[in-house]
């Protein structure tokens, strides 16, 4: 992100982000309301990049035609279809996602899986 005065360049943040967040910081910097009656997936990203503030993302999820996924802290769920099990990786230490860390970790993936149908619910 660049805006002189405003964030500091030369600086890298890593905390989680994604393109709903645009909506909201533009929103907010046209002072403009949302809509209501909707569930609104983004968060202001303002202060994590003008202050460098803690992410509001608890988790990010993921959902379009058979695919899903879920990032919560270093940990990601991935599946491309609903009939398959949960794959899970550790993004930390495999970023390239290559090593499918379900077997190994059953409560992790339990855990995230149900983050995801709760979020499921809270759409309908």
């Amino acid at each position: 992100a660049r805006w002189p005065g405003k964030i500091k360049s030369g600086v890298e943040i890593s905390e989680p982000m994604w393109s709903p967040d645009l909506m909201i910081a533009c929103a907010t910097l046209a002072d403009a309301a949302l809509p209501g009656g909707v569930i609104l997936d983004g968060r202001d990203p303002l202060p994590v990049l003008m202050r460098g503030e803690k992410s509001l993302h608890e988790s990010l999820i993921f959902e379009y035609k058979n695919h899903a996924a879920l990032r919560k802290d270093n940990w990601k769920i991935v599946r491309e279809r609903t009939d398959e099990f949960w794959k899970l990786f550790r993004l930390d230490t495999d970023v390239s996602e290559s090593t499918d860390l379900a077997s190994q970790y059953p409560q992790k993936v339990q855990e995230l899986s149900k983050d995801f149908t709760e979020w499921k619910m809270r759409l309908r």
